[in-house]
């Protein structure tokens, strides 16, 4: 009688143990995992100095600004994006002008030429050294936490061959273009999200179908403008008619890219960092950005 009582009872105990091994291991298997990520640019290498005025009226050598474009996707249904920009001061030659941060050698004030890095304090600009700052790199670009499959953050960071006050036209096009670029990849970057797939990088090259557009055009990359006078990004392509393309180096961060890309060294400058390149096709300006992606906790 005990003998029967104890193996019924050792018997349901074992099946308890195994339900709740089951339910607990299926609980696991089902679980989003989350983690808090860091995104900065760290610097920049001057790798050719763009053309510009040969009279130098806006300072020595090159003088330059940062700027971000995000947006936070989200894979709920009726979830709204957010979006944010931010811009950083003008760097280069400081000489008469305020609000300027000075960087690069062509004077004793600053002003970038060939060959020069920012900050300069350091021989490898795609290493952080200081802290971050909010008007110039070190900087940073986004702070979030990212959740497996349901959402991430794309990142879109140029550099900007300052030439006046005035906003140029080409940053009058910027304003509505990149944004709204960065929202033409929603869909395909949801897909993405869901499918936790690692790639960090999207290629713009491959945004317009090929034979998509008019053939006198590039039909590759962002269009942004017209002209290639005033303030313009780094990295323009000169096409025919005047039309001028771009294309934007864009990071893809969900959870899952993130994370391949914290632990990686895409570039072999060590965890997590991206070197970016812009080369302009007709005004020589060749800039590297150096971005890293960190998983924070």
């Amino acid at each position: 009688m005990f003998s029967e009582k104890f193996t019924i009872k050792s018997a349901t105990f074992g099946l308890a143990i195994f339900c709740l091994a089951l339910f607990g291991t299926s609980s696991a298997a089902n679980a989003q995992s989350s983690a808090r990520f860091r995104v900065t640019l760290n610097g920049f290498t001057v790798n050719n100095q763009s053309d510009d005025d040969i009279f130098e009226g806006d300072g020595k050598g090159d003088e330059v600004y940062l700027r971000a474009d995000t947006l936070k996707v989200s894979t709920a249904a009726g979830a709204q994006s957010v979006k944010q920009t931010i811009k950083s001061i003008v760097l280069g030659d400081m000489n008469n002008q305020s609000g300027r941060g000075q960087a690069g050698s062509a004077s004793a004030k600053g002003g970038l030429r060939t060959g020069d890095k920012f900050p300069a304090a350091t021989a490898q600009p795609w290493a952080r050294g200081s802290a971050l700052a909010t008007e110039r790199p070190p900087m940073l670009l986004w702070e979030g936490t990212l959740t497996q499959g349901v959402d991430g953050v794309e990142i879109l960071p140029t550099i900007w061959e300052w030439d006046s006050p005035a906003q140029s036209r080409t940053e009058i096009d910027a304003a509505d273009s990149l944004p709204f670029q960065l929202a033409g990849l929603e869909r395909d970057f949801k897909t993405r999200i869901s499918s936790r797939n690692t790639s960090a990088m999207f290629d713009a090259a491959n945004f317009y179908p090929a034979g998509q557009g008019d053939a006198a055009q590039d039909p590759r990359g962002f269009f942004i403008g017209d002209d290639k006078s005033g303030t313009r990004p780094i990295g323009m392509l000169q096409g025919p008619r005047k039309f001028v393309f771009f294309l934007p180096q864009i990071l893809l961060l969900s959870y899952d890219s993130a994370l391949a890309a914290s632990a990686a060294a895409p570039s072999n400058l060590g965890a997590g960092i991206f070197a970016l390149r812009y080369k302009d096709n007709k005004d020589h300006g060749d800039y590297t950005l150096y971005i890293q992606v960190e998983k924070i906790n």
